[in-house]
């Protein structure tokens, strides 16, 4: 047993890459039915189980590692949730296609976040953002808008994927490589016009994929309009690995962190990351879709997670990567309680959805609470810790108006937590908008998920704090 359980931990990176497209070339091909849910979400548990093995066993990448196990969690709890959903509102074979097209962004996902090559990271994230462009498109026959929000994202993904390849090509070429350690030893400190210009274009690559302001329309787009099954896995899962993508090639720039090239791009980051908390707070403040607010509010969580990362040292990067990990679990409370409250009927998650859920679903309306305040960085919630030492961190370089940035964006959280809480408690549910949906325990494992990292993890966050101080020590050299 325990030789068979070594074998797969050993060739563990490349199941969870080829498993979830092994499946999804399977579901995209059969009718649907019960047998392609039972499927779809034994495959998401299994690779649930694998990351997490991988990330217990303690290898070379922490940072590649933790981010496969919480996309593979993430992704477990969509599927489970997903496969009843879809049941009521498309037809088997949409059914099936569907979830044959998330199992293969979420292969994607895995190969952007556990590959070192760099042309393989940027393939990888070209595929993930069309996967999710088809799953969006499947939606247009529900929201006339979905159409263009697909073909929107198509474009975006192939020129920015296009831009990437060539920003890969320029340093491969200047590297002699394409493993990116070796990349990032070779090109540090003076890797010459072509190297510069790749290094450049590649973090521009990550930055769109990822959704980072202003590049984040489409993103919010996508997570709109998909079929709302797998929306938490298009809008969270794809944009996570993508911000992964961004911290690696972020590391072969700060490869010697008293360089002009990392001065340089410390203080771009730290100026993208406030763009990013303005932006995605005051869009969040004013959005009127659910799913839209979510996706807004992850762009906000980015920005404060960038900040710390251009602040620079081991604190810096470990707070960019509990406030990156937090923030994707919030997401996706936000993301499948707006799914659970949504009426039956509606291409849309309306914020009025909301009104009155308190009284006929208090579960989801009480984990749904607790991501609202989770947004806010309140006290004894995971993103409290990751958002104090993005401050300190900020403050120990002077930066005083990026640390005022990431306090800005908790206080903003604040006015978006009200308006989710007051409809939920304080509004009569509307005979428009209709029941919640019968089939809202469907959703109970996700939001449960979601709900206990936000509260233990900010009780006590030794376990994934650890983990961020591995990938970050593995990040800055610091011993």
């Amino acid at each position: 047993m325990s030789a068979a359980l070594d074998a797969l931990l050993m060739h563990g990176h490349a199941i969870l890459v080829l498993a979830p497209f092994a499946t999804g070339a399977v579901l995209t091909v059969v009718r649907g039915g019960r047998a392609a849910m039972a499927v779809s979400a034994g495959v998401a548990l299994a690779l649930a189980g694998v990351a997490t093995g991988l990330l217990i066993a303690g290898g070379s990448d922490p940072l590649g590692d933790g981010a496969a196990a919480l996309i593979a969690l993430i992704g477990a709890a969509t599927f489970v949730a997903a496969g009843p959903v879809l049941s009521r509102e498309v037809d088997a074979r949409t059914q099936a296609i569907a979830l044959g097209l998330a199992h293969m962004a979420l292969g994607a996902a895995f190969s952007v976040v556990t590959t070192p090559d760099m042309a393989t990271l940027v393939l990888s994230l070209l595929a993930a953002a069309l996967l999710g462009s088809a799953l969006t498109a499947l939606g247009a026959a529900r929201a006339r808008a979905a159409a263009p929000a697909a073909f929107t994202a198509v474009l975006v993904s192939l020129c920015v994927g296009a831009l990437g390849l060539f920003g890969a090509s320029l340093m491969l070429g200047a590297a002699g490589g394409g493993d990116m350690a070796a990349i990032a030893a070779a090109l540090a400190p003076s890797q010459g016009v072509d190297g510069l210009v790749g290094l450049v274009l590649l973090a521009v690559a990550c930055a769109a994929f990822a959704g980072l302001a202003p590049m984040h329309g489409w993103a919010a787009d996508m997570a709109a309009y998909t079929l709302h099954g797998a929306a938490g896995l298009v809008m969270i899962v794809v944009r996570l690995a993508a911000f992964v993508g961004f911290i690696r090639v972020w590391d072969i720039a700060v490869a010697e962190p008293q360089s002009a090239l990392a001065e340089a791009f410390s203080l771009g980051g730290a100026a993208l990351g406030a763009i990013c908390v303005v932006a995605g707070s005051i869009q969040a403040i004013g959005a009127q879709d659910f799913r839209r607010l979510a996706a807004h509010a992850l762009t906000a969580q980015f920005g404060c997670a960038l900040i710390g990362l251009a602040a620079g040292g081991v604190d810096g990067a470990i707070a960019a990567l509990f406030v990156v990990a937090t923030g994707a679990m919030t997401a996706l409370a936000l993301v499948v309680g707006a799914a659970a409250a949504r009426p039956q009927l509606g291409a849309t998650a309306p914020m009025a959805a909301l009104d009155g859920l308190s009284a006929q679903r208090p579960f989801i309306a009480a984990a749904v609470s607790v991501a609202a305040f989770g947004l806010t960085g309140a006290p004894l919630t995971a993103a409290f810790l990751g958002k104090w030492l993005s401050v300190e961190a900020a403050l120990a370089r002077g930066w005083y108006w990026a640390a005022a940035a990431v306090v800005a964006a908790s206080f903003a959280a604040v006015f978006v937590a009200g308006q989710i809480i007051e409809r939920m408690y304080f509004r009569e549910r509307s005979a428009q908008i209709g029941p919640a949906p019968a089939g809202a325990a469907a959703f109970a494992p996700a939001l449960l998920a979601a709900v206990a990292a936000t509260l233990v993890f900010g009780w006590n966050g030794a376990g994934p704090l650890d983990v961020a101080r591995l990938a970050a020590r593995a990040m800055t050299g610091a011993p």
